[in-house]
């Protein structure tokens, strides 16, 4: 299912009159139906993109069931393991954010049921946002962290990272637990992230750094969205020979290590940091250790 297809039929004259450079959807129940095209800010009308709130299509309960019932290709229940994380991802690579009434079961979330609003997320190949860093990680291979707030292109990053790779001498392993990087559907990945890559889809960092190193043997591991309890999973993969790529949401350096610690930001050797100013993937700094706290 790809997000053309979940978009409800009144709406779609509006939607194909969008700007290709669609960012982010956002349906709230009862609300009018916000988009993000190039950066803008912005709403869904008729007419395609519109500045202002009047006349945009309002989003009824009925209206974001149904767009999750076709994102779930019509079984909500076979997509729960998704769902209860917060989000599904499309064939096309966009990524569903999902809120709504969160049920627990001895103390674990079991459903999220009374679904109130959708984010949809559009990624964008950003060729060559990765160029400017590359030469300092290979052929000498070191550690990279890359730091970005939420929305600034981080995942944008790391795939042309990987793209980057492609002919080297080199096997890499990507950690995909939300299935964002590669977006594999039917073991087909969805974006080219070259030859010398690896991926195991919706897996955990325990299952890939503990099991995945040992199957693929691989020169560098890659994973989305460091938290600072993989400070164990990390330090066991620098140790064992393995370099990383991985990313976290933070504006900088310091705010990073506030996340992680010091002992994690101690495992890298680069730091990127990624801005959400202009375009996806863009960097505003580059840093080695001496710029930890």
């Amino acid at each position: 299912m790809i997000l053309k297809d979940i978009i409800p039929e009144k709406w779609r004259n509006g939607f194909a009159k969008l700007s290709d450079d669609l960012n982010e959807i956002r349906l709230r129940a009862l609300a009018p139906v916000k988009v993000v095209c190039s950066g803008k800010h912005g709403y869904l009308t008729e007419s395609g993109f519109s500045a202002a709130a009047q006349n945009a299509f309002t989003a009824q309960v009925k209206d974001i069931n149904d767009a999750l019932f076709l994102a779930c290709e019509k079984s909500v229940y076979a997509f729960n393991d998704n769902i209860i994380n917060g989000f599904l991802t499309l064939s096309d690579g966009c990524r569903i954010g999902v809120c709504g009434r969160v049920v627990k079961e001895n103390g674990r979330v079991i459903a999220i049921r009374d679904v109130s609003s959708l984010n949809v997320r559009v990624p964008r190949a950003v060729r060559g946002c990765a160029d400017k860093i590359f030469g300092e990680i290979y052929p000498v291979l070191k550690n990279l962290l890359v730091i970005a707030p939420p929305g600034a292109g981080k995942t944008t990053f790391l795939r042309e990272t990987l793209r980057l790779f492609d002919g080297k001498k080199v096997n890499i392993l990507v950690a995909d637990e939300r299935n964002e990087l590669a977006c594999i559907r039917d073991g087909k990945p969805f974006f080219d992230l070259g030859g010398s890559v690896d991926v195991l889809s919706n897996s955990d960092k325990a299952f890939a750094f503990e099991c995945g190193l040992r199957t693929m043997t691989p020169d560098i591991i890659v994973c989305d969205e460091l938290f600072g309890n993989d400070a164990e999973y990390i330090e066991g993969c620098i140790a064992g020979g393995v370099k990383m790529i991985a990313s976290v949401h933070a504006e900088s350096v310091a705010g990073a290590q506030k996340r992680l610690g010091r002992k994690v930001m101690e495992c890298f050797d680069k730091f990127v940091v990624l801005s959400r100013k202009n375009r996806p993937g863009e960097i505003i700094g580059t840093y080695g250790k001496e710029a930890l706290i």
